[in-house]
């Protein structure tokens, strides 16, 4: 008996190898990996600070003062938002009601917070405000 082996190449059966084809499914997961850690890092680097808590009657004399001046404020407060943070917001003061402040964003929405929910106030440049999308 004659125990021959037939010998072909890959080439010769029509296949045709795919190369770093085959790979992709682990290196997409490897390249997602490493997009996730390198956004968490940059998250972490853009953290809006925590500010100092000031009392409620520097609040509501600088509150007073954009109010009379037309002036944008940069105003903090004690919420957190989606990533956990203290919200932050720039915008003019329009009215109160009671112990309910307003105030308008540049793109003229309207926001009401109240008076013992704001954390910190500091007034902000017109110039730069105006130059705000």
């Amino acid at each position: 008996m004659d125990k021959r082996r037939l010998r072909m190449k890959p080439e010769q059966l029509d296949y045709q190898d795919r190369g770093k084809m085959k790979w992709q499914g682990l290196l997409l997961s490897d390249h997602s990996e490493a997009l996730n850690k390198s956004a968490l890092i940059e998250k972490k680097k853009h953290v809006n600070p925590s500010y100092p808590k000031q009392s409620i009657i520097e609040i509501s004399e600088q509150l007073a003062t954009a109010y009379q001046n037309n002036c944008p404020l940069f105003i903090q407060t004690n919420t957190l938002n989606n990533d956990q943070e203290l919200e932050c917001f720039i915008a003019l003061v329009v009215g109160s009601e009671g112990s309910d402040i307003y105030f308008t964003l540049k793109n003229n929405q309207l926001i009401m917070t109240p008076l013992e929910n704001i954390r910190f106030t500091q007034s902000f440049d017109a110039l730069s405000w105006q130059l705000l999308n």
